[in-house]
């Protein structure tokens, strides 16, 4: 989960006066895009797309962070500070040294990379052994394999880290990184920067840039420029969170996975003026911010866009009713699938044709 995503949910808690959260259940989708897999409660679930075969609950205690391998064979787990490898058919497991996540699958399925502090970890899957690491200069919140070679891209909160032939490279941005990607088509590195904007009353959105990078991080080009996160959920002029923003295989598109407030107007600025005012007081709720927490209405929405610079155009693939605590986007290997998770469930959809 990535600074952003903490922050948002901070500001919604605040208002709906929730609390007790629990670690994030995160979902992923298999390459080929027939299956998907949920960590939750019940442990670690695979689920068949179209439902032709039960679900298969492998219970496996407190873990977290499934991520496919590229062949959709085996699936890389955090699990009570431990990396394992779960076969998604027969659920045997492996355990590997430890790594922590965001893991990176090399597109050959022979190695996992992973984190240690400020460290990148290269794991090697059939020896079960570390092969090689780099010494980043802050902790990355994500990160993507270069081609088939051993080169890797990792994005940290406010700078993205190369290792190219085994040297490290850095460029660095003025707002906080939220995800990062590779242009398949030009082999340029495609990030999303986000940062809160301050409306003149009320809750905040957010501005939302994309850009691209050549690998060796030179020559900067501007895709999305500050697109509120309104806009891209196709809200204009309404509260929306970004929770995950995630870039497709290719690179050529965005998903942006979100809180909407879709409460009449005007309630959710007069309940954040009454927040505000009694931020530092020790005195209980007033009955007014009871009542309007009570008709506070919540949606979660995933919305995908372009990302070559002529259409901005959100094409709606999952609305919910409600407030999601968990919430996961991931992709199939060729773009035209994608898996949100919220909560406990997972929606599968096609990406539209533009």
């Amino acid at each position: 989960m990535t600074r952003l995503t903490w922050a948002v949910t901070a500001l919604v808690l605040s208002v709906v006066g929730l609390c007790g959260c629990k670690p994030p259940m995160e979902a992923d989708i298999s390459p080929d895009g027939n299956s998907t897999v949920i960590a939750d409660s019940r442990g670690v679930v695979i689920h068949d797309v179209q439902n032709r075969e039960p679900d298969r609950v492998f219970p496996i205690k407190n873990a977290q962070s499934p991520r496919f391998s590229p062949d959709g064979k085996w699936i890389a787990l955090w699990q009570s500070n431990k990396t394992t490898l779960l076969d998604a058919r027969s659920g045997s497991q492996i355990t590997l040294p430890r790594i922590d996540p965001p893991f990176l699958w090399s597109p050959d399925n022979s190695e996992v990379v992973g984190i240690r502090g400020k460290t990148a970890v290269v794991v090697h899957v059939r020896s079960r052994s570390v092969v090689r690491k780099y010494s980043l200069p802050d902790v990355p919140n994500h990160g993507v394999w270069l081609g088939h070679d051993r080169d890797l891209v990792f994005s940290c909160p406010r700078m993205l880290v190369s290792v190219i032939d085994g040297k490290v490279s850095i460029h660095r941005t003025d707002q906080l990184i939220e995800t990062v990607g590779i242009n398949s088509n030009n082999h340029r590195v495609v990030w999303v920067e986000a940062s809160n904007t301050k409306e003149p009353k009320g809750m905040n959105n957010f501005d939302v840039s994309v850009k691209e990078i050549d690998t060796s991080m030179q020559g900067t080009e501007t895709l999305v420029l500050k697109s509120t996160s309104d806009r891209l959920l196709g809200e204009p002029g309404r509260l929306c969170m970004p929770t995950t923003l995630s870039i497709s295989p290719d690179g050529r598109q965005l998903a942006i996975l979100g809180i909407t407030d879709v409460s009449r107007p005007g309630l959710v600025d007069e309940l954040m003026a009454l927040e505000a005012k009694n931020q530092n007081s020790s005195h209980p709720k007033t009955s007014r911010q009871k009542e309007l927490e009570s008709q506070l209405r919540l949606a979660s929405m995933c919305q995908t866009t372009r990302l070559d610079g002529l259409d901005i155009r959100p094409i709606q693939i999952v609305s919910s009713e409600g407030f999601a605590f968990f919430w996961s986007v991931s992709w199939t290997s060729n773009g035209q699938q994608i898996a949100v998770g919220l909560n406990d469930k997972v929606f599968v959809k096609s990406i539209p044709t533009y």
